[in-house]
């Protein structure tokens, strides 16, 4: 007597399916990753920053004049500001922060040795930042964060 016999698993179409979805939606996924992962980046340089927005906000509240340099400002010097990403940042003149992204084998060339510039505006008793894309931010706008844009 001849036995018939199941079949178990899947067939090669099945595979050939799902395979084809999971490719979609890699190619769906992967822009959208590499996109947050260059905003994370960017993040680091604001969190730097914050040191020297705190010590200028406090220089030109005692003295009512902006900080024309790092020194000024009583930071370290620009390359002293260091992180994973950041290569400077620069305290200029008239209230307004650079900082330099690090170089390429760091980053990708999105974000190479690009700019992000803040703008201090003093208030009464208080300072605001703005990162507003100023001409001088050559970071592309996305990859600023949500309040920059």
């Amino acid at each position: 007597m001849r036995r018939h016999q199941e079949m178990t698993g899947f067939t090669l179409i099945e595979l050939m399916i799902v395979l084809a979805v999971i490719s979609i939606l890699l190619i769906i996924a992967l822009p959208i990753f590499q996109s947050y992962a260059s905003r994370a980046k960017v993040s680091e340089a604001f969190a730097l920053a914050s040191g020297a927005k705190t010590a200028m906000s406090e220089t030109v509240i005692a003295n009512s004049v902006w900080p024309s340099n790092n020194q000024s400002a009583g930071l370290p010097s620009k390359t002293s500001i260091v992180g994973a990403f950041v290569q400077s940042i620069e305290v200029k003149s008239a209230g307004r922060i650079s900082i330099k992204m690090a170089s390429a084998p760091t980053l990708n060339s999105d974000l190479a040795d690009k700019l992000v510039v803040l703008q201090g505006s003093l208030g009464k008793g208080s300072v605001t930042w703005t990162c507003a894309p100023f001409p001088e931010t050559t970071v592309a706008v996305r990859f600023l964060p949500p309040v920059c844009r």
